[in-house]
């Protein structure tokens, strides 16, 4: 029920009472606001939103540090302190950095130095340059070396403090290398008396040694053989050994050669002694102020080796040339190898039981015709006559049964193969006449009283050279079958015949194999020496079957059994197929250019 104010009174009062509300109501809200104005509203930490690094990039010298400085920062900017900032490197082994941001540089490259706070990151690029070199020090600053001699240098790279640098790359050069050289490593290696500076450089710095080279004065000089024996026409080679205080020899020195009796013997700039006449000569060798000599006995050569008194062919015959300097054939490491070159020499002769025997007739020996058995007649020289009767002693030791009789009338060798009396009524199964002044060969393709189509006798190991202290000739020898090769017209002059079975790997009959020079026979005894002597002047024909490297000698009673023993210990390795084609003056004939100086 709503209230009418209807007296004046009354509507003054409601207008006062009113007045007096607004009045409280404006009262009461002001004073709310002066309360609200003095109440403070409470702030929180500010996060970190960004981690400022100073400087941003840097560029330090390995070896040196530079500090960083690391600043928290709010969304607006603005620096936050207190925080706690931790620092990393993501190259320690370029640059590391201490809790404080002190950076140190390592190695030369690029490095990111990270500050962390709260989560937050912020870095710095470190460039780390390595410490540039200022000098290069080189030791000795200077030596002395010997001609031949070496002396180790070292260099130093260091810094503009004197520092030594490690792991820095130093090149090395000579000034003088007619003097000395110099390797990478700074060993330095004389060459010839005089001087050079070697330089190390290291990144544009260089540094120097000064080196003397001397050469080694010679002391000595020794000549070998220190004696020797040659005949007249016949030549021997010596050799001279410059060497320093201390019996070392030098190499690279020049040697002059004299004779003081250039009417006995001569000798040539190598050092090779010719006999001219009989009688004696000292040969001198001088290098350098210094001599060393060597006498020579000059002789004259028995006619045919003692009691042989017939030329076995001419001294041109291909038998009688000197190979020592001949060419080694091109297929001769092959050759000795099918032949088998660990092997020993095997001597395929002893005193009287085994081994070839011959006998020496004269115009007065009876002669016979001989019939020819087995073989074709064509290999042989048929009827003859031949000077065999029911006493010629034949080979011993094997069933092949060969004879040899020379006439020492006519100079004229007989040979026979598988020869027989037969009562009466001789046979062989080849028998050859040889005339022993010629140099003739037999008919290509047929053999003889050997495999190879040559001459037999001419190659034996005979007491009686022996004895005389020189074989002049070469020596024949024998291989098995299968390590010949029997190629039809593999043969090499001046043999004429094959074997039967090819083997392109084996030497065939002819080849001639020589000892090696470099192989020392000093240590043999005299009778040793002598054989092996020959093998490397004049080698030894493969000229028919039997055993691999068996030298074929004669059954003389006496025969020295322990120069046999010592020839079987010679190693095969140390023999080598000479190339003799450039000798053959006529392919049917044994007369030989001569050799080679």
């Amino acid at each position: 029920m709503n209230t009418i104010l209807s007296t004046p009174r009354a509507r003054r009062w409601a207008g006062r009472t009113g007045l007096l509300a607004v009045a409280l109501v404006l009262a009461g809200a002001a004073g709310c606001a002066k309360q609200n104005a003095n109440k403070v509203t409470p702030v929180g930490p500010q996060p970190v939103v960004a981690v400022a690094v100073s400087p941003p990039s840097a560029t330090i010298a390995a070896g040196s540090s530079t500090a960083l400085t690391a600043t928290p920062q709010d969304a607006h900017g603005d620096p936050l302190t207190g925080r706690v900032v931790t620092w990393s490197s993501n190259h320690t082994n370029i640059a590391t950095v201490d809790g404080n941001g002190m950076v140190t540089g390592l190695a030369a490259g690029d490095v990111v130095i990270t500050a962390t706070c709260e989560g937050i990151a912020g870095g710095s690029t470190i460039t780390v340059s390595a410490v540039p070199v200022a000098s290069v020090a080189v030791s000795p600053a200077a030596a002395s070396v010997d001609q031949a001699s070496t002396v180790q240098l070292t260099a130093t790279p260091k810094d503009g403090g004197g520092t030594p640098l490690t792991g820095r790359v130093v090149a090395w050069s000579s000034d003088n290398l007619t003097a000395a050289t110099v390797n990478g490593s700074g060993r330095v290696s004389g060459v010839a008396a005089g001087s050079a500076t070697i330089t190390a450089t290291c990144e544009g710095k260089t540094g120097t040694s000064s080196i003397t080279v001397t050469r080694v004065a010679v002391a000595s000089v020794t000549v070998a053989p220190a004696s020797a024996s040659v005949d007249v026409a016949y030549s021997v080679q010596l050799t001279a050994t410059p060497k320093d205080g201390s019996g070392t020899p030098l190499a690279g020195r020049t040697v002059t050669w004299s004779s003081d009796n250039l009417l006995a013997a001569t000798v040539n700039g190598s050092g090779r002694v010719t006999g001219v006449a009989p009688g004696g000569a000292t040969i001198t060798a001088t290098c350098e102020g210094k001599t060393g000599t060597s006498s020579i006995t000059v002789t004259v050569p028995t006619v045919g080796g003692g009691l042989i008194r017939c030329q076995i062919f001419p001294k041109n015959n291909i038998w009688n040339t000197d190979i020592s300097t001949l060419p080694v054939h091109p297929k001769s490491a092959t050759f000795v190898a099918t032949m088998g070159a660990n092997q020993t020499l095997w001597a395929g002769f002893s005193p009287n039981s085994f081994g070839m025997k011959y006998a020496l007739t004269n115009a007065f020996t009876p002669k016979v015709n001989i019939a020819i058995v087995g073989q074709d007649p064509s290999d042989s020289d048929v009827p003859g006559p031949y000077p065999f009767t029911a006493t010629t002693p034949l080979e011993v030791g094997t069933p092949d049964a060969h004879a040899f009789m020379i006439d020492t009338t006519t100079c004229t060798l007989y040979e026979m193969y598988l020869a027989e009396w037969n009562g009466g009524n001789p046979q062989a199964h080849a028998a050859v006449i040889w005339n022993l002044a010629s140099n003739a060969l037999r008919a290509d393709g047929h053999s003889s009283a050997d495999e190879a189509g040559l001459a037999m006798f001419c190659g034996l190991i005979r007491w009686d050279e022996i004895q005389a202290g020189a074989i002049r000739h070469a020596l024949r020898f024998e291989a098995t079958e299968a390590h010949i090769d029997g190629t039809t017209g593999a043969h090499l002059w001046p043999a004429r015949h094959d074997t039967q079975t090819p083997n392109t790997s084996a030497a065939p009959m002819g080849a001639r194999f020589r000892l090696k020079m470099s192989y020392d026979i000093s240590g043999y005894s005299p009778h040793t020496q002598v054989v092996l002597r020959a093998l490397q002047h004049y080698g030894m024909f493969l000229s028919d079957v039997g055993l691999d490297w068996e030298l074929i000698g004669t059954a003389d009673p006496a025969m020295d059994t322990s120069m046999i023993a010592e020839l079987m210990t010679v190693p095969t390795n140390q023999f080598e197929v000479v190339d003799e084609s450039g000798l053959m003056v006529d392919p049917n004939s044994m007369e030989s250019k001569p050799p080679p100086p």
